[in-house]
């Protein structure tokens, strides 16, 4: 990804953006040109209406543009923000794109990996991707040679699936999925399958459903040599079931566990100050943290969809340093933002259910017994991950904790807040 001294000139960049907030070009020639002949040894910046690069970069190029057109040659890599931008040159580093139209003519050469989120991408036959393709596009046309690996997310449905594989990966729903044994080896293709025949397609990954289908076709075209006894195909399912139950519950305790312990020792009195609420307020607790997980995500939709539609406005209005500050700035919050709601209503809300759980068990089963803040948590952890994976009864321990836990942080830091108002008022009156 970005290395140390890339990452300094971007952010350099942006710095010079917002103190001066107009165009900004290394370049000798027409404001956000760089001539045929002319070579820019060093970064070259380049912003407004239409970005034009006929000469060379020694270094990286940062462009922002209605249009932006590479027809020279980038010794560096190609940051660009554009309506349409249209790639001809070599370019000797990576390109990393965010554009409504990419077009890699067929002289275009990238001699590293090519990163793009667009509504519309093409790659004409000619143009060379030494490395890999990563897109995520509403439409895509790819002709073009990618040396290495295509990752393409292409499509409304396939982007929306792949929002919804990341959601289920973060397991709100810890319930165990059950694949038939044709299903699973066909997706996972073990040691027994290979050796028969029925081999995973390699190539474009356009999506689950594709990528399914395509592992489906290669196994009816070559079927496998040897059949499997009852007996066998049922001993070999259910020890692969047990590893992966384990393999899973392994991970979501380790998870849930490193941050419990950041919580217990780096803030101890948080845990039992957010476990008070779920005691004495345990409905509009479950409430609230409903409210919360709704509408957050639903905010943040709305946040991201509006920051788009502003960078597209002042896209429109010609204003390419403005597009730049808010796509990248207000883009980079919002996943920032939802991020941290992710980690405390999937996975802190849940450590504190559990420690709360643990605790009220404990006190009730030894009551005179003084433990280490950290032994109810851990122990709360484990029961949590093991009942959360029973089917259907998991699912709404799994709501019911991460509900309660957030609401009962919620309702804490309401009551601080109405704590701290309510003291002025209180002096004053006395």
């Amino acid at each position: 990804m970005f290395s140390l001294r890339r990452s300094t000139l971007f952010l350099t960049f942006l710095l010079v953006l917002l103190l001066l907030g107009s165009n900004v070009s290394h370049a000798q020639g027409p404001e956000g040109t760089i001539p045929t002949g002319t070579t820019v040894q060093a970064d070259a910046f380049l912003t407004a209406p239409d970005v034009i690069v006929d000469g060379n970069v020694e270094g990286d190029l940062f462009a922002v543009g209605e249009n932006v057109t590479l027809n020279g040659n980038v010794t560096g890599s190609v940051f660009l923000i554009a309506n349409r931008a249209t790639l001809r040159g070599q370019i000797g580093g990576s390109v990393y794109a965010l554009a409504a139209n990419l077009n890699l003519d067929e002289t275009a050469q990238i001699n590293h990996s090519v990163y793009v989120s667009a509504l519309s991408l093409l790659t004409a036959k000619g143009s060379t991707v030494e490395r890999d393709l990563f897109t995520i596009s509403v439409g895509a046309q790819l002709s073009g040679n990618v040396a290495r690996m295509t990752r393409a997310i292409i499509g409304p449905v396939e982007i929306f699936r792949l929002l919804m594989t990341q959601t289920e990966s973060l397991r709100l729903f810890s319930t165990s999925w059950h694949i038939a044994p044709q299903a699973r080896d066909t997706a996972y293709s073990s040691p027994r399958q290979t050796d028969s025949g029925c081999r995973l397609s390699s190539g474009v990954a356009m999506g689950a459903a594709a990528g399914f289908v395509g592992n489906a076709l290669d196994c009816l075209l070559n079927p496998p040599q040897r059949t499997l006894s009852q007996a066998e195909e049922q001993q070999t399912d259910t020890a692969s079931n047990a590893r992966v139950w384990a393999s899973n519950r392994a991970r979501e305790f380790i998870v849930l566990t490193l941050i419990g312990l950041i919580l217990v020792f780096a803030f101890p009195r948080l845990l039992n100050e957010w476990s008070v609420p779920i005691v004495t307020r345990p409905w509009l607790a479950g409430l609230v943290g409903l409210l919360v997980a709704v509408n957050g995500f639903i905010l943040g939709v709305l946040i991201f969809l509006a920051t788009i539609a502003l960078g597209i406005l002042f896209l429109q209005l010609t204003l390419g340093a403005l597009t730049f500050i808010t796509w990248t700035l207000g883009l980079s919050l919002t996943a920032a933002a939802f991020w941290l709601f992710v980690l405390f209503l999937f996975y802190i809300s849940q450590i504190v259910f559990a420690t709360w759980a643990a605790n009220w068990a404990l006190k009730r089963l030894a009551p005179q017994s003084k433990l280490h803040p950290a032994i109810p948590m851990l122990v709360g952890v484990l029961l949590l991950v093991v009942l959360a994976a029973l089917p259907i009864v998991g699912a709404f321990i799994s709501l019911l904790a991460a509900f309660l836990g957030m609401g009962g942080i919620v309702l804490t830091w309401m009551d601080r807040y109405v704590a701290k108002r309510a003291r002025p008022a209180a002096m004053a009156a006395v």
